[in-house]
């Protein structure tokens, strides 16, 4: 009797100490988004590139009018998507239809490589001649490290 006692206060210890550390896990950011905000594309950028108060009220600006601009993209992609997918619905599939949803699919995924691309450009450009040098060594790199899904793995 005894001993079922301390083996159920010793389990509430161990679930308490396994909420309190989620709790704290998902508090960080590092839960729910995959990644720990500390470590988010602009924080490393502007670290690495040191960049001035200006240059990161700069960055910001551009930040902002770029999560603006894909958002909308990505609101009407999807619509689009769900136009494609609701002909598996269908007993018969409309393939002018499907054509149109997925050029349109197509072309909206365009248009956020096109923005991100801008975005990225005018980062650059408000860059001083050295931090250029550097941005230019570490902008792929830096693209691929946040890329959704993280950076690639190596295969052996």
């Amino acid at each position: 009797m005894k001993n079922s006692r301390l083996y159920l206060f010793i389990v509430a210890i161990l679930v308490l100490l396994n909420l309190s550390c989620l709790y704290f896990l998902w508090k960080s950011g590092t839960i729910g988004n995959g990644r720990d905000s500390k470590f988010r594309i602009e924080n490393y950028l502007t670290q690495e590139l040191k960049f001035d108060h200006a240059q990161q009220e700069k960055f910001a600006e551009f930040r902002t009018d770029h999560r603006e601009k894909v958002k909308s993209i990505k609101d009407k992609n999807r619509k689009f998507h769900e136009q494609y997918f609701d002909q598996l619905k269908t007993e018969k599939i409309d393939s002018q239809a499907l054509q149109l949803a997925l050029d349109s699919i197509t072309s909206l995924q365009r248009q956020i490589e096109v923005v991100t691309f801008d975005h990225f450009y005018q980062l650059r450009a408000i860059c001083t001649d050295s931090q250029k040098i550097k941005y230019d060594e570490i902008i792929q790199d830096a693209l691929r490290m946040f890329a959704p899904g993280g950076p690639p793995r190596d295969r052996k």
